[in-house]
């Protein structure tokens, strides 16, 4: 008798295991069932874009209108100039030439609309006396044809020596070769939304991305969520 009480305990132990399981998976679902997984779900009501609308709305309402840019690739082909006279001033803009030289750095040159060097990114740059740089002079010949250490050899000497502010598009590369990675890109804030979670709510950043080609016409656009 003690052994079938024991074989109806288990069972029943078991019985109450699961349902309790079941009751906090459905639990879960029901929490995650509130918090939006597609991109249009989770940037909030859209609506079709209009040019005065957006050049008067602020950004949480300019993300309403993004959706709609994107998927139907609205801006592609247009000039730069016809993009700023659609969306208006860009929150933001990049015009960046990168040229790796190995451990994970790289020399970035910003731009300005004039396609001149404005700015040289040195941060995290090896410093002259790394035991490890093996400095050697600057040879834009030698630069061209070399690897990323190659170059890292030689870079202390092109920033300390070569006047790069200042240069064109073409004289930098004409200098040190195609970059490792170009951009050209105009960025316009969407404002935030918060994603509803069931330990926490996230709050997300989101921006439109337009990016341009050498010639400064619209090759794509992106919504781009951020931290």
């Amino acid at each position: 008798m003690s052994k079938k009480r024991s074989v109806l305990f288990v069972i029943l132990g078991s019985a109450v295991g699961l349902s309790v399981g079941i009751g906090i998976v459905w639990w879960l679902v029901g929490e995650y069932d509130g918090r939006p997984q597609q991109l249009d779900d989770r940037i909030g009501p859209q609506q079709p874009f209009s040019r005065d609308a957006w050049l008067d709305a602020d950004e949480n309402a300019r993300r309403a209108m993004a959706m709609d840019l994107e998927s139907n690739h609205l801006l592609i082909g247009m000039a730069r100039t016809e993009l700023l006279d659609s969306l208006g001033t860009p929150s933001s803009k990049t015009r960046l030439l990168k040229y790796e030289i190995g451990n994970g750095l790289a020399i970035r040159l910003y731009l300005d609309d004039s396609w001149r060097v404005a700015k040289v990114d040195e941060a995290g740059m090896p410093r002259a006396d790394d035991a490890t740089l093996n400095c050697v002079p600057f040879d834009a010949l030698r630069w061209r044809a070399g690897d990323a250490m190659t170059r890292r050899s030689m870079v202390h000497d092109l920033l300390t020596h070569s006047e790069l502010i200042g240069k064109s598009r073409s004289e930098v590369i004409k200098l040190l070769g195609e970059p490792s990675m170009k951009a050209n890109t105009v960025y316009y804030s969407l404002g935030q939304t918060v994603d509803k979670g069931w330990d926490f709510d996230h709050p997300c950043t989101w921006s439109f991305d337009v990016y341009l080609d050498d010639n400064d016409i619209v090759r794509s656009t992106a919504i781009v969520e951020g931290s």
